[in-house]
Formats: C-alpha cells, sequence, structure tokens
C-alpha cells in the first residue's frame, strides 16, 4: 500500500515536472490540478496552492540527492521572530540514494533552465482564488531591478520581467516566453527606468510636497 501512494505521488510529480518544462506557468499548473481534483499529499481534492508547486518544483531530493541539517532555525535581530535559513554547505550532510529517485538529470536540469529564464520572478495571476494574496515571490522580496515585481501584464496579469539582455535589457510579459500569452510588447529597461524616475521627479517629489512631508 506505502508502495502504491509513492508511486502516485511520483506520477504526479513527474507531471509537474513536464507541464513546467512545456511551458505552462505556476498559476497554470495550480488551475489544472485543482480543477482535474488531483489529490496533494495529505489527499486533498483540489487544494493545491502556488507555493506547493514551486517547493516541488525546486526540490533537488527528487533526483535522488537528499541533503541533511540544510536549515536551522535563527532568531531574526529585526522582529525576534525565529525564521529557517540554509546552511553552508560544509555544515550540510549529502546523501545519494538512487532507489528514491523521480525526475533524473536531464529533467531537472530543464527545470533549472526555465527557472533561471524567469530572472528571478514568479507570474502569479490576480485572478486565481487558490494564490494567497499575502503570498510574495522572489522577484518581490529580493528584486534585482529597479522596476523587479512592479510592472504587470495588462494582457494576463502575469509579471512583466527582464527577458532579454541586451542594450541593458528589455522588460516583457514572462508568460509570453513562455507561450501563454499574446502580448509580445518588450520596453528597454534603462528608458522604462528612466521615464519613471523622470516623472517621479517631476510629480511626486517637487519642493511644495517635500515641505508637506517634512
Amino acid at each position: 500500500m506505502v508502495h502504491k501512494i509513492y508511486e502516485e505521488e511520483a506520477t504526479i510529480i513527474r507531471k509537474i515536472y513536464q507541464w513546467f518544462i512545456e511551458g505552462k506557468s505556476i498559476s497554470g499548473i495550480l488551475k489544472k490540478l485543482n480543477q482535474t481534483n488531483t489529490p496533494t499529499k495529505k489527499n486533498q481534492k483540489g487544494g493545491w496552492c502556488a507555493s506547493t508547486i514551486s517547493r516541488i518544483l525546486k526540490n533537488e531530493k527528487y533526483t535522488g540527492n537528499w541533503a541533511w541539517r540544510k536549515y536551522k532555525n535563527v532568531r531574526d535581530p529585526m522582529s525576534g521572530r525565529r525564521k529557517k535559513v540554509e546552511r553552508n554547505k560544509d555544515e550540510q550532510i549529502a546523501i545519494f540514494k538512487e532507489e528514491l529517485i523521480i525526475i533524473n538529470k536531464k529533467i531537472w536540469n530543464q527545470v533549472c533552465k526555465c527557472w533561471k529564464s524567469l530572472d528571478g520572478s514568479w507570474p502569479m495571476s490576480q485572478k486565481s482564488e487558490k494564490v494567497s494574496k499575502s503570498f510574495k515571490s522572489y522577484v518581490h522580496t529580493s528584486p534585482n531591478h529597479l522596476l523587479a515585481g512592479l510592472l504587470r501584464c495588462k494582457h494576463c496579469g502575469g509579471a512583466m520581467v527582464q527577458v532579454s539582455g541586451k542594450g541593458g535589457g528589455y522588460y516583457g510579459c514572462y508568460n509570453n516566453k513562455r507561450k501563454t500569452c499574446s502580448n509580445k510588447l518588450m520596453i528597454q529597461r534603462k528608458k522604462a527606468e528612466a521615464h519613471i524616475l523622470q516623472n517621479l521627479n517631476e510629480r511626486i517629489l517637487t519642493a511644495e510636497n517635500l515641505k508637506y512631508v517634512y
């Protein structure tokens, strides 16, 4: 019975990896799993969330590589709360378990390439009722560029990220890059940032406004 349950979970995990490689977004995978009543690990039908799918797609243990003592709990000096942080590599204990391989290296590398093309972002549809409104993707908490995490596609509601590195980079719809949105518009990153800053200086950071604030 345990073996059967494990195989069912492995089948679902393989499907998630394959859909992601084929270009389906996190929100798209989320919708598909819940619409088909695919059970979660706790056997809850329709109980999938975006963060769970992301963790599955970033979990190297499915390739047979397990790490013990990977995380430790530390107290945040600013908030006073305890949080989980990753240990240094020399503190971790790496173990390879061939019998537990679900995802082969080729698939894993393809998924890593897909994540890299995200440029640190995670497109999430505002229409998805299953995604928590308080959830923030990596692009919001650790922005790489001035406008990272602030731009949304008018067509699909997904993230606008740096999709090209030529000439300083171009912002574009990530879902279009994955063939799930028809918005092909791109704008030079430096030009967009300069335009925003110019308007900020002219309309917001005026002497009158600053005097009012202070």
